[in-house]
């Protein structure tokens, strides 16, 4: 006889236990893990970036750029007192009167800050501007749409330079001492400082990958001065190398390689390896220095204006192979001249030129009469600053 079904009894078909199944199951949480870890360290590196405006702004460049594709595109800039410009995040910060103010690539204000410097100056890296008041004690570290952080410092404010990662590097006429360089790193914290009794500072630069810094000081005695350019690795007080130049002052220094730095002189501008040795020179014995591009990790350039009685320049660069290259002579007064990466670019007269890094000519000059300034980035594009606006060019079209 058949029994009936019990209340223990189950419809249930068991299933062996597969190993695999419990694999498969810890494989997705590991990689739930890692998804969900790597959403967070996105957010905390770029959390300064996150924000509604930022998204919104995102989508009106995205907007904006599909809806001048191929067209000229030009910067409206208020016809006061800009005394400075800086390229940033594939814009431009300005300083004017006591006000800084960045413009996006499609002409349109993304910040604006009064600061009431007096003597204003900017530096920027890729996602960072700084501007800082000369002779003063006030900071201001920004990037394309909001202030950062304000910092004043207890001496005054000498000079500043920047890499593209944002290391900044600031001079300053120390209390206690003739000068002083400190090092700034991520997120404007202090990562150096070097005091001197022996040397008044000016300037300073940073190589490109951070790891060393320099700074100019000179020295002056019965009338003639000496030039010293002190080199750091980043956190080591002792300089691990010393150039001596006499009866030269130095007017701009920087890190065009991480190993090279370059020094613009007023009788010749040079370049040394950071062992001290000297790899290519160009002394202005027929003319004089009328503008200069030394900038940290591009091709140097200088303007020499080679005869005083007559407007006509020519513009150098150096290799580390011990040459130079040279364009022709070129007719005109040196307005500007800009560098940034292999990428050169000049106004002399009414004329803007651009070359590459051996000199060679990259596209046809342009006329750009009234022109003040002209500013060169690294993906071949450049700005030329007008009184009234700022125009984009693309030297490799």
């Amino acid at each position: 006889m058949r029994r009936g079904k019990t209340s223990g009894d189950s419809n249930i078909i068991k299933m062996p236990n597969d190993p695999r199944i419990a694999i498969l199951g810890a494989l997705k949480m590991i990689v739930l893990i890692l998804l969900l870890a790597a959403i967070a360290g996105t957010i905390y590196v770029y959390q300064e970036d996150i924000s509604i405006d930022n998204a919104k702004r995102l989508i009106n460049y995205i907007n904006l750029g599909a809806s001048t594709a191929g067209k000229p595109r030009e910067i409206e800039l208020e016809s006061t007192l800009q005394s400075d410009f800086a390229l940033s995040t594939g814009g431009m910060a300005v300083v004017g009167g006591d006000m800084l103010y960045f413009v996006n690539p499609a002409g349109y204000k993304d910040m604006e800050v009064q600061l009431g410097y007096s003597r204003p100056a900017l530096v920027s890296s890729d996602k960072e501007i700084v501007c800082y008041d000369r002779g003063g004690y006030k900071m201001c570290v920004a990037n394309s749409y909001s202030v950062i952080k304000n910092m004043e410092f207890k001496s005054p404010i000498l000079s500043a330079a920047m890499n593209d990662k944002g290391t900044l590097t600031v001079v300053t006429d120390e209390e206690g001492y003739k000068a002083a360089v400190t090092v700034f790193g991520k997120g404007q914290k202090q990562i150096f400082k070097w005091n001197t009794s022996e040397n008044y500072v000016m300037l300073s630069a940073v190589s490109p990958d951070s790891k060393r810094i320099a700074a100019a000081a000179f020295s002056q005695d019965n009338g003639e001065i000496t030039s010293l350019v002190k080199i750091f690795e980043t956190g080591k007080d002792e300089s691990i190398c010393e150039i001596k130049i006499e009866n030269e002052f130095v007017l701009g220094i920087a890190f065009v390689e991480n190993n090279e730095i370059c020094i613009a002189g007023e009788t010749g501008t040079y370049l040394f390896d950071v062992k001290g040795e000297k790899k290519s020179e160009i002394r202005y014995s027929k003319g004089s220095l009328v503008a200069f591009a030394i900038e940290c990790g591009s091709a140097p350039c200088i303007a020499v204006q080679e005869n005083a009685r007559d407007e006509a320049v020519r513009l150098y660069t150096l290799r580390n192979d011990g040459t130079e290259r040279h364009s022709g002579i070129i007719r005109g007064e040196a307005v500007s001249v800009s560098a940034a990466g292999n990428n050169i670019a000049a106004v002399i007269g009414d004329t803007a030129y651009f070359f590459g890094a051996d000199m060679e000519e990259r596209k046809e000059k342009i006329a750009v009469a009234g022109a003040k300034e002209i500013l060169q980035r690294s993906d071949g594009e450049a700005i030329v600053i007008f009184p009234d606006r700022a125009k984009f060019v693309s030297q490799l079209s």
